[in-house]
């Protein structure tokens, strides 16, 4: 935008009749005006965010912790980020999604009126959302006239009640200018590394799929949209989405998914009859057919290997990308900038343990009409952990790569300009 200056003029001493007077405010009132319509800039994180304790349909209303960072009239948006149901057998459809319920649903709203920490908004709900399905309120800032970012534009790390998430509104131009806007790891979260015992079964190894009350079945699943089932956290069979956690003995963990599957852990192959091996993992599952009926999730965690050995727990698994939601007229930006959403990959050595399962790709939306710069946009699957096996025999299973993310766009064409990659 243009912006009209009035030169300062040395020690001049000028002369104003009551015309040249009016026409000086109006110009200078003009430059005000002009400087206050200027891209904002931004960086760092810029949403805020707070777990839904209580969802009230008749009301058009929800309750959360502290409404101190929400005001009358801000755009929020309201996501379920879990609540799926998934096949309990112990074969190898554990971890079937029999039945999303909500998980993957969101919707814009606007806040009308608040009382204490409740919240009520404009119009009726789109969806009947699940309290257990861990639903999320996040506060949508609007930018007017152009954004330009100054740094790196994030979101908070989810952490199992909020997060995961960067949502903007922008009236005009987005400009990344050299900078990105990233979720990359942000997502659902890799299973923690746990000791498990050294006791194996040499001649048939464990199938085991979802213990984690043996002392040596301990290898925690990856995070996904089905919420844990309480002493089943454990072991190969995946947690929807999440990778399923390496076997004993130091098996690898599997990958998490999102659009594409997760890749299976790998196996400990025993080098004798009297040695102790594992079985392969199984691919965690993809969300594809819920993604293109207008879902939105995270990427799955990668499950976390099997580990034994003193001061070693095997490796854990990697997070998956978060979201990331654009609405902007346009976006620009270098070559060097981008819109990211990648899982996390794997360490390169588990000192003779089972390796973790990568992080799947996230989810980013694109509300735009225009992409004009060759910038950057990937939500890859992060690769699983590779083993470094010492000494002869050592054949552990590495991690499982996670499968790939999403790029949406609201138009009906795929724009050209930019580099995508999932």
């Amino acid at each position: 935008m243009a912006i009209n200056r009035v030169p300062f003029i040395g020690n001049f001493n000028i002369q104003f009749n009551n015309m040249t007077k009016k026409l000086f405010l109006l110009i200078t009132l003009c430059s005000v005006y002009a400087f206050s319509n200027a891209q904002t800039n931004i960086g760092a994180t810029v949403n805020d965010y707070e777990a839904v304790s209580t969802f009230r349909s008749a009301t058009q209303s929800v309750s959360v912790a502290s409404s101190n960072a929400f005001s009358v009239g801000d755009l929020v948006l309201i996501i379920q980020m879990q609540g799926a149901v998934i096949d309990e057998t112990l074969s190898d459809n554990f971890g079937t999604i029999n039945n999303y319920n909500n998980a993957g649903r969101y919707e814009l709203q606007r806040i009308c009126r608040i009382t204490g920490n409740q919240l009520f908004f404009q119009n009726q709900f789109k969806y009947a959302y699940q309290e257990s399905g861990k639903i999320q309120l996040v506060r949508v800032p609007e930018y007017q006239n152009g954004i330009s970012l100054t740094g790196i534009l994030t979101g908070k790390s989810w952490d199992g009640s909020s997060g995961g998430i960067v949502a903007i509104k922008c009236n005009g131009t987005l400009d990344l200018d050299a900078f990105s806007i990233t979720m990359t790891g942000k997502g659902f979260r890799g299973g923690e590394a746990l000791a498990s015992g050294g006791g194996c079964i040499f001649v048939n190894q464990t199938t085991q799929y979802t213990d984690r009350n043996s002392t040596n079945d301990r290898a925690l699943k990856g995070e996904g949209i089905a919420n844990y089932i309480t002493g089943k956290e454990a072991s190969r069979g995946p947690q929807a989405n999440g990778g399923g956690g390496g076997n004993n003995h130091n098996g690898g963990g599997s990958g998490g998914a999102n659009y594409g599957i997760g890749g299976a852990g790998g196996q400990r192959v025993k080098s004798s009859n009297f040695t102790c091996g594992s079985v392969a993992g199984l691919n965690s599952k993809s969300m594809a057919t819920k993604i293109n009926a207008g879902r939105v999730f995270m990427g799955g965690g990668g499950g976390a290997g099997h580990g034994n050995n003193l001061g070693f727990n095997g490796e854990k698994g990697e997070n998956g990308g978060g979201i990331i939601f654009i609405i902007a007229d346009e976006i620009i930006g270098s070559n060097r900038s981008g819109i990211y959403s990648n899982g996390n990959t794997g360490k390169a050595k588990t000192e003779n343990e089972g390796g973790g399962g990568g992080g799947a790709g996230g989810t980013i939306i694109l509300d735009v009409t225009t992409i004009s710069s060759g910038i950057n946009i990937a939500a890859n699957g992060g690769t699983g952990a590779f083993v470094d096996n010492i000494g002869s025999g050592n054949c552990s299973g590495p991690g499982g790569g996670g499968g790939g993310g999403v790029v949406a766009f609201s138009g009906s064409n795929i724009p050209t300009a930019p580099n995508i990659n999932t």
